[in-house]
């Protein structure tokens, strides 16, 4: 009787675990980086922030427009994009591993020089 009540308490929590996930669109990076960031080290007159649309565009915006890129992103796998910047006429491919994504913060490593980003979503 115990086991069956232990198995029961595990199958519960199973589809709990399983119909959360399941019902919370923010579970996966590939819907949690969907939005607007904001890098956390930065000084008050860069006022960047980098937005990942649900379409694979990537809109990047700085408080002079001559900051401004426009470029498009892809996941490679469950935690890296490839993604493809434009700043006037200079085109940019990186692959951009996911350290860590919530829904209020990423941590990213590029590829080409290795550095961490921190970002922190823009409300």
């Amino acid at each position: 009787m115990r086991q069956a009540s232990w198995a029961a308490r595990a199958a519960v929590v199973a589809i709990l675990s399983a119909l959360s996930s399941a019902c919370n669109p923010f579970a996966e990076p590939k819907d949690l980086i969907v939005g607007k960031w904001e890098p956390v080290e930065q000084t008050p007159d860069e006022n960047r922030t980098v937005e990942f649309t649900k379409d694979g565009k990537i809109h990047i915006r700085g408080k002079d427009s001559r900051d401004n890129a426009e470029g498009t992103y892809k996941f490679i796998d469950d935690n890296t994009i490839e993604a493809t910047i434009t700043e006037g006429n200079e085109k940019h491919t990186d692959k951009v591993q996911i350290v860590k994504i919530t829904k209020q913060e990423m941590v990213t490593k590029s590829e080409h020089d290795q550095k961490e980003g921190k970002f922190k979503r823009v409300k």
